[in-house]
């Protein structure tokens, strides 16, 4: 009897078998072996047959995700960052049957193999020590095979049922990470052109538009290490929230991130020449220029965070709020990390030990106590923006007094 994806449980057809008399005997173990692997891939066959609609449906969407993806533009990180999310999706919505029926019938294979051998034992001259020899091999009990066997096939059906239940984010996600690629081809391209035309019509040297766009690429790959966990956390789920929203939180975080990437991209574009510029023929003005810039691009980090801590607020349970803040984390500290890292690099000796000292000390500085108080949250992260800015202006200052 076919059983249906809901019910399928593999101690119901196991019962039929006797496992301590297969164990015994080789015959019987490869016979019953065939037949178990028989059993499955029926049930599998008819299970396929149940859930057609939602195994073409999902094979079409992935189809995308077949698509070679090695850039030559892209450096080896790169491409592995998206390599990496084109397989995560693949294996979590890819619903192609044929390699689980390759699986189950490659086991079954080498049962039919024992037989086949047993067939020309019978025909040897060293009849007794050839089957004995056969007999003493190792091979795992029966009901091991079965166990796992029918594991093969539960996964199987367990990932049916899956994305039948969250097909809407599902749906989604490929379209999420479909978006991304190709933007993130974009900003390797079309955006690094932009920025490089824009510095060349000003006589800007190479140099120095290649080091912003160092600079853009750190952040925007940090941004792009971001989606992978986003769409993992979604497929296990909707987040429960106060109300109901016409979209998932994952797709909120994703389209506040997506704003936070327009942002900073809209900076380099736009504003980061102009920063150079003003600083251009000033003694000291490429460190000012450097703390002018990552102090704008804190704005933008500032607003991303104000923007995350709706959506934070809005979602019911604790542990979907600490998600949210320890996936941002990186993100919300990168202005502070990338000064602290410029002054060490430049051993700029004019930057009093105190300032420093207190720059890190922000850093260590986290919004979990928080967490169960919108009001008391807002106010840290105010503090804390109030602090940064304090920091920057007590060091710009410094680097004016050492002219």
């Amino acid at each position: 009897m076919i059983n249906t994806p809901v019910n399928f449980n593999y101690t119901d057809l196991l019962s039929k078998y006797n496992l301590t008399e297969i164990d015994k005997s080789v015959i019987k173990y490869y016979q019953s072996v065939s037949q178990w692997l028989n059993e499955l891939l029926d049930n599998l066959d008819g299970f396929e047959q149940q859930k057609q609609n939602i195994i073409n449906e999902f094979n079409n969407i992935t189809l995308k995700l077949s698509s070679q993806l090695n850039n030559n533009g892209l450096s080896v990180e790169e491409n592995n960052l998206l390599q990496k999310r084109q397989r995560f999706l693949q294996g979590k919505l890819s619903l192609d049957m044929s390699v689980v029926k390759r699986r189950l019938l490659a086991i079954k294979e080498q049962a039919e193999d024992m037989e086949d051998r047993i067939e020309l034992i019978n025909g040897s001259e060293n009849f007794f020590k050839d089957l004995a020899r056969l007999e003493k091999e190792d091979r795992p009990s029966f009901a091991l095979v079965a166990e796992d066997t029918a594991n093969i096939l539960m996964n199987a059906l367990q990932r049916i049922n899956y994305i039948e239940t969250n097909r809407p984010f599902a749906t989604v996600a490929v379209d999420i990470w479909e978006q991304w690629t190709e933007d993130y081809k974009i900003f390797k391209t079309k955006d690094k052109e932009e920025l490089k035309n824009s510095a060349e019509q000003d006589g800007i040297d190479e140099s120095i538009w290649q080091g912003w766009y160092a600079d853009w690429q750190r952040l925007r790959f940090t941004i792009e290490e971001k989606i992978q966990p986003a769409l993992a956390r979604g497929l296990k789920g909707d987040i429960p929230t106060e109300k109901e929203n016409e979209i998932t939180v994952i797709e909120q975080l994703i389209r506040c991130l997506e704003m936070y990437k327009e942002d900073i991209d809209k900076f380099y574009l736009e504003e980061r020449k102009s920063i150079y510029q003003k600083y251009a023929f000033v003694s000291g003005g490429d460190l000012q220029d450097k703390f002018e810039a990552e102090g704008e691009l804190y704005k933008r980090t500032a607003k991303f965070q104000s923007d995350l801590q709706e959506i934070i607020f809005s979602c019911s349970k604790t542990a979907d709020r600490m998600f949210i803040l320890k996936w941002a984390e990186n993100l919300l500290d990168i202005q502070i990390d990338e000064i602290i890292s410029f002054v060490a690099d430049k051993d700029l000796q004019q930057i009093s030990r105190e300032v420093l000292q207190s720059f890190s000390a922000l850093k260590q500085k986290n919004y979990d106590a928080y967490l169960n108080d919108a009001k008391a949250y807002g106010q840290e992260k105010a503090n804390r923006e109030k602090q940064y800015n304090s920091l920057m202006f007590k060091m710009r200052n410094e680097l004016n007094k050492q002219k």
